[in-house]
């Protein structure tokens, strides 16, 4: 039976526990949804959830099983099991996509924020619901939530994850990924294809990209280990290490450090600044490069000989290692800077 144009409803097995919490909160109801469609042609499964972690995993059958958990809390049994009735799971497909919504309750939706405040310490209800769904491996995924994580791995797709309290893990994925979150970490490895990730109060951890690379976070740090292209990270109050970089670099930070190791296979030039702490930069000896390296209150050293352009100073230093080449431009304003020559020999 096609999926088109169709809404399906919330299947129920309830799992009832009695629980103590806050005030006027003394019941919590369990409720367990399961729901496998055929995947019939479809290219994209969507996952919007508003309060509740999701989980999409991969399978070997032509299907796409949805499983999920509904924990309300309330203030009684009947107040629990009415919001329960208005809590519900939609599943619909619009052309080769199909869709899996969280609908709350109506009432709930047109609430302000200082109803929800208020309510709280009033024993309001608590709501939220955990999925966890098997995919077909290949399949393009669009997951948004707003207070949870996210996970999913072993996809031949496009993924893209939203988030704004709760982190997001992404392994093993064939395609480009977009992964945004507000206040959680996000970590992504072993990804065949460009990466483009932001969060603002999370650390940011990558490995294993073959793609290119584009990271931004406010307030933390930034890791990426193994990159075959191009990458640009970028934080305001964080440390920068990346680590066995094969393209170009552009990073900055305004109070980290930012450590930088290239291999070199693919080097186009590398921009490297922050303000009130040291850079260390690690190449091969064959790079060439025309280097321009400042610091206001720092040393600046360098392994590698440089024809120097100009005069040498204690924190200035301008010229060309080896035959020169792209441009390698290296700034902080109280940090010392330090060139380092790595083993690696660039495949020439």
């Amino acid at each position: 039976m096609g999926l088109a144009n169709i809404i399906v409803p919330v299947l129920i097995t309830l799992s009832t526990v009695v629980l103590f919490s806050r005030k006027g909160t003394a019941y919590t109801l369990k409720e367990s949804f399961q729901e496998t469609l055929p995947q019939e042609g479809a290219t994209k499964l969507s996952v919007s959830n508003r309060n509740g972690n999701i989980v999409i995993s991969p399978w070997q059958e032509d299907t796409i099983r949805i499983e999920a958990t509904k924990k309300i809390k309330a203030a009684n049994k009947k107040k629990a099991r009415e919001y329960a009735e208005e809590l519900k799971i939609e599943i619909s497909r619009e052309g080769n996509e199909i869709i899996v919504r969280t609908i709350r309750p109506e009432s709930e939706e047109k609430r302000g924020f200082w109803d929800i405040f208020r309510d709280t310490f009033n024993g309001h209800i608590q709501a939220k619901v955990d999925y966890n769904i098997r995919v077909p491996e290949k399949l393009d995924l669009d997951i948004r939530g707003r207070n949870g994580s996210i996970k999913t791995g072993g996809i031949h797709g496009d993924v893209t994850g939203e988030t704004r309290n709760g982190g997001i893990q992404i392994d093993d994925v064939k395609g480009k990924i977009s992964a945004r979150s507000r206040n959680g970490s996000i970590s992504l490895a072993e990804i065949s294809g460009p990466v483009d990730v932001e969060t603002r109060n999370g650390k940011i951890s990558l490995s294993e990209i073959t793609g290119s690379v584009k990271t931004v976070t406010r307030n933390s740090n930034i890791r990426v280990d193994q990159a075959d292209e191009d990458v640009s990270a970028h934080s305001r109050n964080g440390s920068i290490s990346l680590l066995k970089i094969g393209g170009s670099v552009n990073a900055s930070t305004r109070n980290g450090k930012i450590w930088t190791e290239m291999t070199g296979k693919s080097f186009q030039g590398c921009d490297l600044s922050t303000r009130n702490a040291s850079i260390t930069f690690i190449v091969p000896e064959s790079l060439s490069a025309d280097l321009d390296v400042y610091s206001r209150n720092g040393k600046v050293k360098t392994e590698l000989p440089v024809t120097v352009f100009g005069s040498f100073s204690r924190g200035k230093l301008m010229g060309k290692i080896n035959q020169g080449g792209p441009p390698l431009r290296l700034r902080t304003r109280n940090g010392n800077i330090a060139i380092r020559k790595s083993k690696e020999v660039i495949e020439q």
